[in-house]
């Protein structure tokens, strides 16, 4: 299977990886001895080619977790190529994760095969139920089928930071809070250690945990590029703090530098530590001319240029080149380059960086040299992004060296220290996704990524300087970036940005950065003391800020070239009331083909396709006949997973009731608001769907035990759960079995879970009574007719669940939501992972059934 995979017969580690009982904690092998390959093709080979009880064991997704953009890149290609080649490409999809390039609608088919590959900041932050760059409605999917039924894979975990901490904790949480299915954390590096993985809660599970390395076989194999001579010299150059803080000099002696030992026809690579210094040096050396080619690679372009650089990579090797690059070439890019010139950096990065030079053992004359950087209590800006302790310990190793072939490498020593650690009552509390009345969450970024490496995600657009009031504001129904149009920037460099901007503007003049308010439906300004990691930002083309032969640069006023064709259509910018559930689904193909909804809907967190937005109606669908519809979808999507429990049963009893707040009276009153007036309408028929395509819901009212409501803020799931627990006897409602169910309906579109709360300008009624989501105390529902015959009873619902305690009116003493939710959370049998993952089912469930509905087709 490997060799017709990769043309090539696999070494014997990557066999043993495949074919050993279980799988390993830890892969340490040199760079450039193929760990990609080794675990997805070890992976495929359980998953898909393996006995049965093996593949049985084996985990449906495998999750590649990457430090960089351009290795995942890199891997999405490697693993597609593979898949292609062993007939599989069909079957097993492979999905991207990473700033720009965001993945839809894998989490709709949580039964299959699949492999997502992704940047640390991506996959991390939506284990942390705070997926970037996602509807905050969505996150509750992602980061149950991240936590269940996974092999997460860690590669280059040197890279990580405090994040490598959080890979660790959260294998641990897996293994003590429990899951339905299998999930297995591998890293991967050549330098890792398990002593980095010994963190508070995962330390227990490393007396078992093993390590997987080569054998002396595989060393005979691996010799060329084992002995690869790589020698070492000392460059004589030192970045001093002071030249630290006015570069241009220094980049100028370095850009001489490596101008004298660049030797004609061959590939020199240049690694600098700062994006800011690598342009200067790229700058320099394009000015001289110094080879044919001069190319400058970081983690700060678009992905139209990132394309064009990643292309060229391969062919690099044998050409008049000198390429300039930061930490993104440093591990994982098959590059192989005559002569390295390198900053100093701690040690696992420089063998990272060795790797680099003479990777293939083929060069005439490989050479590398490093250049040293002061460190000391006073040098920390000639030191960042690292510590100086760490530049120190590297020193000493390189002043002992002659040559840094791999076989000459000492092994890295050296402990790690976190700054910051996800402890179990964080993950607890990260479950909650409500947000605060500003729209603002628990920041998760010193978790997914250094606090000192934190990022943002901008995008440029041009819009007319006008607006309401005169004060320029962007258009509200902009679509949402394209893939091609994205860019990750550090906050230093955004705060540089904006710095150089905001000097002398006036108050009323246009304004370079804004941000969605999705609580009011439209754009706000950003200034630097605002900003906020993971943030995804409008900047203004106009005023400059990127150039596509440098990336983002703050100190350029050149406007920016705006991506032809921006946004993807009909994706509009979340807000936080819009209601999808009038929205029909879309049919799909090709590779998105599954599951797809109407233009509003990635808003809402639902499915969303790329397919043409065809006018015309849809079909209305009943009440009754959709509840019956997703208990069947239920059922067959339970018959996937018999290990769980009595799933079929739960997700059945969840169905069934999961839309009964669609027969309130306010929202059957937006169902008639839309219906096309050429169409009959039963008004005597409690309709779930209408046929009316489109996003949003209009201004609706009705009229209400004599009381004109809006509709407005209306959810029809918190009225289907507070009548399911009308339904139950009060002595019941503190059951554990029935607070389960309740919420499973409540949270199954992702906006009413942990907390029954209201929202901002919500209608508030004329009493004191409890109201919550459009709901009052007291509204009464009318029986639901389902297609057996069967009736739903009637209910009057009651809002004394959202009290902090019991409600005192309450004499069978109803516990709170919250307890009920908090109990579920910790009871052994269910747990966050668990409990998401049944949340996730019956989404997915409703998802089919409405597909399956509108077009016939639930595939």
């Amino acid at each position: 299977m490997f060799q017709q995979a990769t043309g090539c017969a696999p070494y014997g580690y990557q066999r043993r990886l495949a074919l050993e009982p279980d799988w390993p904690a830890i892969v340490r092998v040199p760079t450039g001895a193929g760990k990609t390959a080794a675990v997805v093709l070890a992976w495929l080979w359980r998953a898909c080619f393996a006995p049965e009880d093996v593949r049985r064991q084996t985990p449906r997704r495998l999750i590649y977790c990457l430090p960089q953009r351009t290795l995942v890149e890199q891997t999405r290609a490697a693993a597609e190529q593979w898949l292609h080649a062993l007939g599989l490409a069909a079957t097993i999809p492979v999905h991207v994760l990473m700033g720009g390039d965001l993945a839809r609608d894998w989490d709709v088919l949580p039964e299959r095969r699949q492999i997502l590959v992704g940047t640390q900041d991506q996959l991390l932050s939506r284990a942390l139920n705070r997926g970037y760059g996602m509807s905050r409605y969505r996150w509750p999917m992602h980061f149950a089928l991240l936590h269940d039924d996974c092999l997460w894979a860690i590669d280059e975990p040197q890279l990580f930071g405090d994040a490598l901490a959080t890979t660790a904790q959260l294998q641990a949480f897996r293994q003590q809070l429990g899951t339905w299915r299998p999930v297995r954390t591998i890293w991967l590096s050549a330098t890792v250690q398990p002593e980095w993985l010994a963190t508070v809660d995962y330390a227990p599970y490393l007396e078992d945990a093993r390590v997987l390395e080569l054998d002396e076989a595989d060393r005979v194999q691996l010799q060329t590029r084992l002995d690869a001579p790589k020698p070492l010299l000392a460059s004589g150059l030192r970045l001093t703090e002071k030249a630290a803080d006015k570069p241009a000099a220094y980049a100028e002696e370095l850009a001489q530098y490596v101008r004298r030992v660049h030797r004609p026809g061959t590939l020199t690579l240049v690694i600098v530590n700062r994006v800011a210094r690598a342009q200067l040096v790229y700058q320099a050396l394009d000015k001289a001319q110094a080879a044919d080619r001069v190319l400058l690679i970081h983690s700060r372009f678009r992905l139209a240029e990132r394309v064009r650089l990643n292309q060229a990579l391969p062919g690099l090797a044998g050409t008049d080149t000198i390429l300039v690059a930061t930490q993104a070439v440093e591990a994982g890019v098959d590059l192989s380059a005559e002569t390295l010139v390198t900053e100093l950096a701690p040690w696992t990065s420089l063998v990272q960086r060795f790797g680099r030079c003479n990777r293939d053992g083929k060069a005439k004359e490989p050479s590398v040299h490093w250049v040293d950087i002061e460190t000391g209590a006073k040098a920390a800006k000639a030191a960042a992004p690292y510590l100086p302790e760490e530049l120190d310990a590297a020193r000493a190793r390189l002043q002992g060296l002659a040559d840094v072939r791999i076989r000459a490498l000492p092994a890295a020593d050296h402990p790690v220290q976190y700054r910051h650690v996800l402890r179990r009552r964080d993950l607890l509390a990260l479950f909650d996704t409500t947000p605060d009345l500003t729209g603002y969450d628990i920041d998760v970024s010193p978790y997914v990524r250094d606090a000192d490496d934190a990022d943002v995600t901008v995008f440029w657009r041009e819009w007319p300087w006008e607006g309401e009031g005169g004060r320029m504001h962007p258009p509200h129904d902009l679509l949402r970036p394209s893939p091609a149009e994205v860019c990750r920037v550090s906050l230093s460099a955004l705060r540089e940005y904006l710095q150089l901007r905001s000097r002398g503007r006036d108050e009323d003049a246009p304004w370079p950065a804004w941000t969605w308010d999705a609580l009011r439906g439209n754009w706000r300004r950003v200034r630097e003391h605002e900003l906020i990691p993971g943030q995804l930002l409008l900047l203004d083309a106009r005023e400059g800020g990127y150039t596509p032969d440098l990336g983002f640069h703050p100190v350029s006023r050149v406007p920016v070239p705006v991506i032809a064709d921006p946004g993807t259509p009909g994706r509009t910018f979340e807000t936080h009331d819009r209601d999808d559930d009038n929205a029909p689904l879309q049919a799909q193909s090709g590779a998105e083909q599954g599951n797809g909804m109407a233009p509003a809907g990635d808003a809402q967190g639902e499915p969303v396709s790329q397919a043409a937005k065809a006018p015309g109606l849809a079909q209305p669908v009943p009440l009754g006949l959709h509840l019956r519809e997703v208990a069947d979808e239920a059922a067959r999507l339970a018959a996937a997973f018999p290990e769980v429990p009595d799933l079929a049963a739960l997700l059945s009893e969840a169905a069934w009731h999961h839309d009964r707040g669609k027969a309130h009276r306010l929202y059957q009153a937006r169902i008639a608001a839309v219906w096309p007036q050429d169409l009959p309408r039963d008004a005597e028929t409690l309709w779930a769907k209408s046929p009316q395509p489109g996003g949003a819901w209009p201004e609706v009212t009705a009229e209400i035990a004599g009381r004109t409501r809006s509709a407005k803020h209306f959810r029809h799931e918190l009225a289907s759960a507070l009548a399911y627990l009308a339904d139950v006897a009060p002595e019941k409602r503190n059951d554990l079995a029935v607070r389960l169910v309740a919420y499973l309906i409540a949270a199954h579109h992702g906006k009413v879970r942990v907390h029954i709360q209201s929202v901002p300008d919500e209608q508030v009624p004329e009493d004191d009574r409890l109201f919550a989501r459009g709901v009052w105390d007291g509204d009464a529902l009318p029986a639901v007719p389902l297609p057996d015959g069967r009736r739903l009873p009637p209910a009057t619902l009651r809002l004394g669940v959202m009290r902090a305690g019991t409600d005192p009116k309450d004499a069978a003493e109803t516990e709170s939501w919250v307890m009920g939710v908090q109990r579920l959370l910790a009871h052994p049998d269910y747990g966050p992972f668990r409990l998401a993952w049944l949340e996730a089912m019956l989404r997915v469930a409703d998802w089919r059934a409405s597909q399956k509905e509108v077009y016939g087709d639930a595939s």
